[in-house]
Formats: structure tokens, sequence, C-alpha cells
């Protein structure tokens, strides 16, 4: 059996949803930042994509951002209004995500599975590789009028499950 992930954090974020991070995991925020670019030099976090202006995107877009220590891995969260979308109709929508993440990202191989039952919620799974050739997956639920997309960027299976089990949206 995989080693257990030991839980750092527990977030409550102010787009609806808590999880619990895994140990030493951090939100890329403001405070974060700071202190990234103090112990690694604003260069290294700068070719690594992170400085204020990412901050504003994540937050014009309602995403939060999660990051494994040594930044290695990561997971985001994204909330997105509904509208006509349900659980119910939502694998219907397959083929407009694979030629929207193809055409702006250059996602390639996805699929889309569930939906699953994780810790209460709903979720459907869509795997596929990204540019990068980085294995990424994305489970979607909708609840509360919203879409939540949580996606995965090489992040171990025990840090996976719990990052997925103590995901509640509130």
């Amino acid at each position: 059996a995989a080693p257990e992930a030991a839980e750092g954090a527990a977030v409550v974020s102010e787009y609806g949803f808590s999880v619990q991070l895994p140990q030493a995991w951090f939100e890329l925020n403001r405070e974060y930042l700071a202190q990234i670019i103090e112990g690694y030099g604003e260069g290294l976090a700068k070719a690594n994509g992170i400085d204020e202006s990412l901050l504003d995107q994540l937050a014009a877009a309602n995403t939060s951002l999660y990051y494994s220590p040594d930044m290695s891995a990561n997971f985001n969260v994204v909330r997105e209004l509904a509208g006509d979308v349900t659980m119910d109709n939502f694998a219907s929508l397959e083929s407009t995500y694979q030629q929207a993440l193809s055409r702006t990202q250059g996602i390639t191989a996805f699929k889309l599975s569930g939906p699953v039952s994780i810790n209460g919620n709903s979720y459907y799974v869509g795997t596929f590789t990204a540019q990068a050739g980085l294995e990424q997956q994305q489970y979607f639920c909708v609840a509360n009028g919203y879409i939540y997309t949580l996606t995965l960027t090489n992040v171990s299976d025990s840090d996976a499950e719990l990052i997925m089990n103590t995901f509640k949206i509130l």
C-alpha cells in the first residue's frame, strides 16, 4: 500500500470549498509570493511564472492554486458559473471540452469518465496529457450553481487521495 500522506494546512476558500492540503503544501497567494521571492529570488519566481500578474489572473478566474513544497506538483480549483450545466448533462459536453482544451492548451488524449463518488461529492473525471507531457487529472463537480474543476498535475497517488477525500463544497 502507498504511504498515507501526512496532513498539512486546512483551507477554507472564499470560493465556497474547503480542502486539507498534504503536509507542507501551500496556497499561492500574496503572502507566499513574498516568501518565494525572499527565499528563491525574484528571477527564479518569475522564471516559474510566479509573480503579481499570476495572482491577478487567478483572482480574475476565481481560481485557487496550491503547490507541493518543492513546487514539482500542484493542484488548482476553478469555480465558474454553471449556467444550464448539471451533473446530468455534463457528460454530453465532453467533445466541447476536448476541442477547447486542445485548441487553448495543446492538450491531447482527453478522456472523460464517471460519475464517481468521492467523499460525498459526485465527479466526472478527465484524464489527459498536457503540453510538457505532464499527466494531469481533472475532477468536475456541479454544485450550488457552479462548476468546480479540480486539476491535479504531477500529484502523487497518496497526496491526490488526501486532497480528493477532504475536498468539500460548502
